[in-house]
């Protein structure tokens, strides 16, 4: 019993100390000393005591039951009293002399470690390990960078995304506005987005590959407008014109024709002609268009190509010709072509006698005795006897027109009236007279 005292108060006076020097690099060490005391000292001891009582129906059984009695018994008690006296040296797990303990540890501390206690590193921020060998990488768990985690050897950094810039803090990323800045590089609209940022045209404009710049969309060119003629690009969209002969509606987009006969705006000498976009002159009958101006008739000349058609004369007039035929023709229902006058026709074309008709033109003929006169149309009568005696032998006799031949007495015409043969047998009649020397030949 005397020694479980000394070890319980032992022990508490370790515990006391230990409690009292947790951390501590000096430690006490107690050197006891022993002395015996005697003292009365009083117990309880107890005694088991029996009594009966009635138990069961009615009580008439008996039960027995038991208890403990106690009482106070006395005794010397003797036990040794220890006393301690404290001798400063470093602890356990420390090196050194006192007053100078430095705690130790196994394979020491690395990387700006302290041993901060036996066998206990510190570590440095980013480091771990018994020995603080090991680096830590913080960016594996939980860290405090609001984008991207980049570890060192006992460190970590923080860095933004693109568009985005490290605070003060090391920590906290905020969106950079790229348009504060000569607008984004855009050619024209800069819009802010978390992180970036986005270029943008006005209307009429596109994005161009470099995706800063703008260029005229061109709609004229790929053909994104609405003009139903003629697109003309101007910068940042295009507008609408038309043909020549028509006219931009209100609606600027639609054209419509122009009717240039209406207006009066034609110029035409003659007639207008109206198009589709445009007009045309024409001209009057026996009229071309001008070669220089087309708006200016000029007079055809018929009779150049092909004489007109004429057969003979061709005669040109404004807008027309005149086929004409020489003499001795006139011209025929067609009015090209001409047919030969019969002069014959007419009076006997002015003959006496006889009228012969040639192409364009006529002559007159005498009957036979008769000779044309100077005039070329009446006649004379011709003296055949003039001549070699009109071909008698004996005696020639003219007549109107012919001439007759007539033998002396007793001489008679031949055949041919014109010879005369003696008779040889005349006949006398009751005048004695010879009756064939009258025979007379007259001319036909």
């Amino acid at each position: 019993m005397e020694n479980l005292r000394h070890v319980s108060l032992l022990f508490a006076v370790i515990i006391l100390n230990i409690l009292l020097r947790v951390d501590s690099q000096v430690c006490y060490t107690s050197m006891p000393n022993y002395s015996t005391r005697s003292e009365v000292l009083y117990r309880q001891v107890y005694q088991p005591q029996y009594d009966s009582y009635s138990c069961g129906f009615l009580g008439w059984s008996r039960c027995r039951r038991s208890y403990l009695s106690s009482r106070r018994q006395s005794y010397t008690g003797y036990y040794t009293i220890v006393s301690y006296t404290r001798v400063p040296q470093c602890c356990t797990g420390y090196n050194g002399a006192y007053p100078d303990c430095q705690a130790h540890c196994d394979g020491g501390c690395q990387n700006g470690g302290i041993c901060s206690s036996p066998g206990v590193c510190t570590c440095a921020a980013g480091w771990t390990g018994v020995n603080c060998e090991q680096d830590i990488n913080e960016c594996s768990g939980d860290h405090e960078c609001d984008h991207t985690c980049t570890n060192v050897i006992g460190s970590y950094v923080c860095s933004c995304d693109d568009g985005y810039e490290l605070q003060s803090d090391r920590r906290t990323c905020e969106d950079v506005d790229e348009c504060q800045s000569d607008n984004g590089g855009c050619g024209q609209i800069c819009s802010n987005t978390g992180g970036s940022y986005e270029c943008s045209c006005l209307d009429g404009y596109e994005l161009a590959n470099d995706t800063h710049n703008c260029t005229d969309i061109g709609e004229c060119l790929i053909g994104t407008h609405n003009c139903s003629q003629i697109c003309v690009e101007v910068a940042g969209g295009y507008n609408c014109s038309c043909s020549s002969g028509y006219e931009l509606q209100d609606d600027g987009i639609t054209c419509e024709d122009i009717d240039e006969c209406v207006q009066g705006s034609d110029g035409c000498s003659h007639n207008c002609n109206n198009t589709i976009g445009s007009f045309a002159c024409s001209c009057y009958e026996g009229y071309q268009i001008h070669h220089e101006d087309t708006n200016d008739c000029v007079d055809i000349d018929e009779c150049i190509e092909s004489n007109g058609g004429c057969l003979h004369i061709c005669q040109n007039s404004n807008g027309s010709y005149e086929c004409m035929c020489h003499p001795g023709h006139r011209l025929d229902a067609d009015d090209h072509t001409c047919e030969d006058i019969d002069e014959c026709m007419e009076s006997n074309g002015g003959c006496q006698h006889s009228c012969m008709n040639t192409m364009a033109s006529y002559y007159c003929l005498c009957d036979i005795g008769y000779t044309l006169d100077t005039d070329d149309h009446n006649c004379s009568d011709t003296n055949e006897c003039s001549n070699s005696n009109g071909g008698c032998e004996h005696n020639c006799t003219n007549t109107i027109g012919s001439y007759q031949c007539s033998c002396a007495s007793g001489y008679s015409r031949s055949e041919d009236g014109h010879i005369c043969s003696s008779i040889k047998n005349p006949v006398v009649d009751a005048s004695n007279q010879v009756s064939a020397h009258n025979y007379t030949y007259v001319a036909s």
